[in-house]
This record gives C-alpha cells, sequence and structure tokens, in this order.
C-alpha cells in the first residue's frame, strides 16, 4: 500500500539525491481519501480493476469508486494520460473521455465497444507452456509479440498497463525489445 506521506516524501526527495527521472507507484484507494499523495502531480495514471474489496473502508461501491477517480480528477498533470483497462469505461464520466486524453486497453477481447476520444489497445495472452506465456499487443502500428514467466490474463492486463505508461514516459514512443521477457517473476507471486 501507499505508505504515510512523510514516508513517501523521504524516497522520493532520495530518488531527486539519486538523479532518477521517473517514478512508478501503487496509490491506493485509501492513501487517495487521506491525502497521502498530495500536491504529486502524476504525469499519467493506471485504474487496472474496479471490485468489492474495500467497501468495509469506503462504505459502497460508489464511494469507492470515487476515491479511484481522485487519481485522475485531483492528480493527474493537465496533457497527461488517463490509462484505463475497457471494463471501467462505462463507469468514467463520459465528459472525461471527450476531454482527456484517454488509452484503453484489454486482453483476449474479440469485440471492444468505442468510446469516442478513447484510443484502444488490444492485446492477446495466449495458453501458457513451459512456464511461460506469449502475449501480443499493437501498439502505435508495431505488433509486440514476446513471452513472459508472469502467467494468466491479469497478468497479461497488467503488462500492457505498464508498457503504455512506458510508452507515454518515452520521448521515442516506442518500446524496446525484450521488455516483456525481463520482467522478473516475484517470489510468492504469480
Amino acid at each position: 500500500t501507499t505508505p504515510d506521506a512523510e514516508v513517501l516524501f523521504q524516497i522520493i526527495s532520495e530518488m531527486v539525491d539519486h538523479k532518477v527521472d521517473v517514478v512508478v507507484m501503487e496509490v491506493s484507494s485509501h492513501s487517495l481519501v487521506q491525502g497521502k499523495v498530495a500536491p504529486i502531480v502524476f504525469s499519467s495514471a493506471v485504474f487496472t480493476s474496479f471490485s468489492h474489496d474495500h467497501l468495509d473502508f469506503h462504505g459502497s461501491e460508489k464511494k469507492y469508486f470515487a476515491a479511484k477517480w481522485m487519481l485522475f480528477e485531483r492528480y493527474l498533470a493537465s496533457g497527461g494520460v488517463s490509462i484505463l483497462h475497457e471494463s471501467l469505461l462505462s463507469r468514467v464520466p463520459q465528459d472525461w473521455l471527450l476531454t482527456h486524453k484517454t488509452w484503453a486497453y484489454s486482453v483476449n477481447k474479440t469485440e471492444l465497444k468505442t468510446h469516442k476520444g478513447v484510443n484502444f489497445f488490444r492485446g492477446n495472452a495466449f495458453s501458457p507452456e513451459n512456464f511461460s506465456q506469449k502475449i501480443s499487443c499493437e501498439i502505435n502500428g508495431h505488433l509486440i509479440e514476446e513471452k513472459t514467466t508472469l502467467l494468466g490474463d491479469y497478468n497479461a492486463e497488467n503488462i500492457i498497463a505498464a508498457t503504455l505508461v512506458c510508452l507515454w514516459q518515452t520521448k521515442e514512443k516506442k518500446i524496446p525489445k525484450g521488455l516483456w521477457s525481463r520482467i522478473p517473476l516475484l517470489p510468492g507471486r504469480l
């Protein structure tokens, strides 16, 4: 989860001292409500999923979604990009999709409902074999097809979302070959 503001800003300060140019971090709905990330401004923000996980804290689905959406409304830089899982588009305020740069992604969907103003990135995750899985996605006219040790559609979706963040952050607007295959399998995670 997101550390308390004092710890978070100490970590960021150390990163600045070490000349770190880009920071990627998970921002929890709890931390948004508690103001832990204020006054950070993000150049991109990703919304990967929405479930019933934190209703004990937020009280209702509506309040939980509003808490997660704060990342976009309050902390996304002007001109930044919203990267959203395709399943969330119906929950997002439609005027947002028309007035903000929005990229949506999905994996193994044959049909996507189009939304005006949204760029779509559709990937495919193939059946795992030999403890790896091939993922493909067309991004900016380039087909990326690589193997990863991270298995399943959920991991494939997260890889594509992270790739879109990298694409947004790079000046070249292309993804280096071999990027996905270099993502390590973390102990205790699948």
